[in-house]
């Protein structure tokens, strides 16, 4: 599978890159960065610590001009480069996995809309153990309904920039969903720490407690490639991480 990263020397783009130097069935192509970036033109084995592997750092308008065989696009950018690669991957019919956190509503609008001619995935989180907490927050919370009072925690490093997170926000929604009125969300973002979230249900005389912790951020290049794996084996339409999980056994997600 030939895979090309947005986002490549971001924090998950970075593990994505290591990821892929390190499983040789995976093959990466191309590695994009912004216009600004002082990283174009870097072999991306150096600029992640590595061996040279003869892939340079380029822009999208840079990787437009070659000719490059790509399966799949993994963007894990920023909102203004999830629309530039969902866009290029439209025009060219590249299936198209992103974990951009946050987008904007006319961004999933342009998703759907491009998901009508080649296969999208978008995705808050790419950890199964994420994709779990959602089911068992769900039964949880139909469960008790509004006798209990619900509350998300999360954590992260100091340089994420929006908060709450995307995991956050869907957890959230997940319990609404429910049937839980009302939950609050509390952020913190401290030192380098790579994320944890914590759903509390509280009840009159006891309390149960929801929680994940990431242990590296290879959890999600894990779950972003098997996705994509998954993906590229797909009809047009508008996948999320939940879809490629309980139906990509043959990737070696082990649903429930």
């Amino acid at each position: 599978m030939n895979v090309a990263v947005a986002g490549c020397l971001g924090k998950v783009g970075r593990s994505l890159l290591l990821y892929l130097m390190q499983h040789p069935h995976y093959h990466l192509v191309a590695g994009t960065v912004s216009d600004e970036s002082h990283a174009k033109g870097q072999d991306l084995g150096i600029a992640v610590d590595q061996q040279a592997i003869g892939i340079k750092a380029q822009t999208l308008s840079e990787l437009k001009s070659m000719k490059t065989s790509i399966d799949v696009f993994i963007d894990f950018s920023n909102p203004v480069g999830l629309r530039s690669h969902a866009q290029f991957c439209h025009e060219h019919h590249i299936p198209f996995v992103t974990g951009v956190s946050n987008p904007t509503e006319d961004d999933i609008n342009t998703l759907k809309r491009y998901a009508q001619d080649i296969p999208v995935l978008w995705a808050t989180n790419f950890s199964v153990g994420i994709y779990l907490m959602h089911q068992c927050a769900a039964l949880i919370a139909r469960t008790l309904g509004q006798s209990a009072d619900v509350g998300i925690h999360e954590l992260h490093h100091k340089h994420k920039k929006d908060a709450p997170s995307g995991t956050s926000k869907g957890l959230r929604q997940t319990l609404l969903n429910a049937g839980i009125d009302s939950v609050e969300c509390v952020s913190q973002r401290l030192g380098e720490a790579i994320c944890s979230h914590k759903i509390d249900f509280i009840l009159p005389y006891e309390q149960l407690s929801l929680s994940h912790v990431s242990q590296g951020r290879e959890v999600y290049a894990e779950g972003a490639l098997k996705s994509a794996e998954w993906l590229i084996k797909q009809n047009p339409g508008f996948y999320s991480f939940a879809d490629s999980v309980t139906s990509a056994k043959a990737v070696g997600f082990n649903p429930v």
